[in-house]
């Protein structure tokens, strides 16, 4: 919460840089702004578009063709089952409020 041009991004994608830095090499950091161009304005497309970016993160193919509507869930949760103690995952999504309601 918190009104619009406080700094709330900001200092959460700072937070972001910090934690890769901290993390090193092996850390994998995936940020996304949503709500504000392209695919980040759709749910869907937006879970799609992290997923395909861990999955190459992590060295895994990703499957052929696209998830259907239902599964998209457990692709993202398949995803995240991706990191490990040896290799991180930070997950930083900003301005979720902006996401119109699905």
């Amino acid at each position: 919460d918190g009104e619009s041009g406080t700094g709330k991004s900001y200092v959460l994608a700072q937070a972001a840089v910090l934690e890769k830095r901290r993390g090193g090499a092996n850390t994998v950091v995936v940020v996304r702004v949503c709500g504000l161009a392209g695919a980040n304005r759709d749910l869907r497309e937006l879970i799609l578009g992290i997923v395909a970016q861990i999955r190459e993160a992590y060295g895994v193919a990703a499957p052929p063709g696209l998830p259907e509507p239902s599964a998209v869930s457990a692709y993202l949760n398949e995803a995240l089952s991706l990191a490990s103690k040896a290799r991180p995952l930070l997950l930083a999504l900003f301005a979720t409020d902006r996401l119109p309601p699905s």
